[in-house]
């Protein structure tokens, strides 16, 4: 999958970030293996199914974080309850070649069921890395989006 290369700036309640984006003068590159990319979101949505940190750990704390967040630590962000989750990834919005690897604004569909509730079906932008050969679900926006920015 090719994305363009360039700067956009965003700005959200955390206050403005820059993404690559569809900017003039852009550069084309290939988004390394998506098939990869794509399985990560059927990981993470199994792991969030049945509860397993761990492994939820380990697809969105890259390894240099480790060292500063402890699987202890990262069980005490989530309060995963009866939902069941389904995540796919809508496609690749931009990506930006870093010193450790590779940053990529993802749109993800997400729908999110459980008991008594509403089904609730969006879309929303993620941030995921390729780091030595690997990738990882690092952020989810809280940004409701049809289309990426």
């Amino acid at each position: 999958m090719a994305v363009l290369l360039g700067v956009a700036s965003v700005s959200c309640i955390f206050g403005s970030y820059s993404l690559a984006g569809s900017n003039e003068g852009s550069q084309s590159i290939s988004v390394p293996d998506e098939e990869q990319l794509r399985t990560k979101y059927r990981q993470r949505d199994e792991a969030l199914n049945t509860n397993d940190f761990k492994v939820l750990y380990y697809i969105r704390i890259k390894p240099e974080f480790r060292k500063e967040v402890s699987l202890d630590e990262f069980k005490k962000w989530y309060q995963l309850t009866n939902r069941e989750f389904k995540t796919e990834l809508v496609k690749v919005c931009a990506c930006r070649v870093q010193k450790s690897g590779m940053r990529c604004s993802l749109l993800s569909h997400w729908i999110i069921s459980a008991p008594d509730e509403q089904t609730k079906d969006f879309k929303i932008l993620e941030s995921g890395e390729y780091v030595d050969g690997t990738w990882y679900l690092t952020y989810t926006d809280h940004h409701m989006l049809d289309e990426c920015p």
